[in-house]
């Protein structure tokens, strides 16, 4: 599932009290959006929530609870306001998921150290000045990581952020290994009671095949992909590429992401940013036989129903899937791309 942002304002630069000195939060007016293809997203999530419910507790639910992960940010507190004032306006009751790399990285060590280890992964320096009640809920998490463990046995739905899908992947495994928790949440996944979606990096980190980290098509088309983390940014300025890699060169992590996307490989904001060939390019080169492109405002819906997998595409674009099977041309597998409208369903395998 891919959904865009609503439109929100900039991060604050400091701690902003209230009268009784506490954090001023975020304000949401979700029905103000003059997006209506976003909207219905969002609600459409929530009945995904609902339906996850209903499969968990055999019980139907007005309003389902939904986390929310922004463990893909370099600030991950930037967004928690936004997002929980979205889908709670949306219809759920949404809470934050305090779980990214820093705290995971954490866990069993020093919890004191959380900024020092965010600021070791991003760059990230002020955050928790500015948070203060943010950065303390991570603290709790921190020691006491029984928390997680019961957060996500209460979830309906998860929604994942965007900005840097590797980050949110560190968040979830140590090293090569996922945590017991998200073993946990896999398995919840498979059962459908745990509804799962996620917008731009939150999209591509579903991966079970390889997961894109970087690049653009005509970079991709040119120089091929290639397995190994991702150039700094804004790496040519700085002087700072790795050898051999150049900024817009097409990575990835042949590990895959979370694996939660069991179809093929997903990259987002597709056609606004001419993804068609790095998508292509990675099929070919990783032996991927499936890719799934979501345009902005879209979002691809998977569901089972009638004993098969049922794909739909809803908002305001399109979902482009590939198919490279017997296709050694990168640039030809570009102009064969399928166009998942809004409203068509198809079975899959189609």
């Amino acid at each position: 599932m891919g959904t865009p942002p609503l439109g929100r304002r900039d991060a604050p630069a400091k701690f902003s009290p209230d009268a009784n000195g506490q954090r001023v939060l975020e304000v949401v007016d979700f029905n103000a959006s003059k997006s209506t293809a976003a909207k219905e997203i969002y609600r459409q999530f929530v009945a995904m929530a609902k339906s996850a419910h209903l499969m968990r507790t055999g019980k139907t639910v007005r309003r389902p609870r939904i986390g929310i992960l922004t463990s893909a940010s370099s600030d991950p507190f930037d967004a928690v306001d936004f997002y929980l004032g979205a889908f709670q306006q949306a219809g759920a009751r949404a809470q934050w998921l305090p779980l990214d790399a820093a705290v995971r990285a954490s866990f069993g060590k020093d919890c004191g150290a959380i900024a020092a280890a965010r600021t070791a992964l991003t760059g990230a320096t002020d955050s928790a000045e500015i948070y203060p009640d943010l950065a303390q809920t991570q603290r709790k998490l921190c020691l006491d990581r029984s928390q997680l463990g019961k957060s996500l046995a209460d979830l309906d739905g998860l929604f994942f952020n965007g900005g840097d899908q590797s980050l949110t992947k560190a968040a979830w495994f140590d090293g090569a290994q996922p945590i017991a928790e998200f073993t946990a949440l896999q398995a919840r996944v498979k059962a459908r009671t745990l509804a799962i979606g996620g917008t731009s990096a939150g999209t591509a980190v579903m991966s079970q095949d390889a997961m894109i980290t970087n690049g653009t098509s005509t970079v991709a088309l040119k120089r091929g992909a290639k397995a190994q983390p991702p150039p700094p940014l804004d790496c040519t300025r700085k002087n700072s590429c790795p050898k051999g890699l150049v900024e817009d060169d097409l990575t990835y992590e042949a590990s895959g992401g979370l694996g939660l996307f069991t179809l093929g490989i997903l990259d987002t904001h597709f056609a606004a940013r001419e993804r068609q060939g790095r998508l292509a390019q990675l099929l070919i080169d990783s032996g991927t036989r499936f890719g799934f492109g979501v345009d902005e405002t879209t979002a691809l819906i998977v569901a089972e129903a009638d004993g098969s997998v049922h794909l739909r595409a809803m908002g305001a674009g399109s979902v482009w899937i590939f198919d490279a099977k017997g296709v050694k041309d990168a640039a030809a597998l570009a102009e064969q791309a399928r166009l998942l409208k809004p409203g068509e369903v198809i079975r899959w395998p189609n």
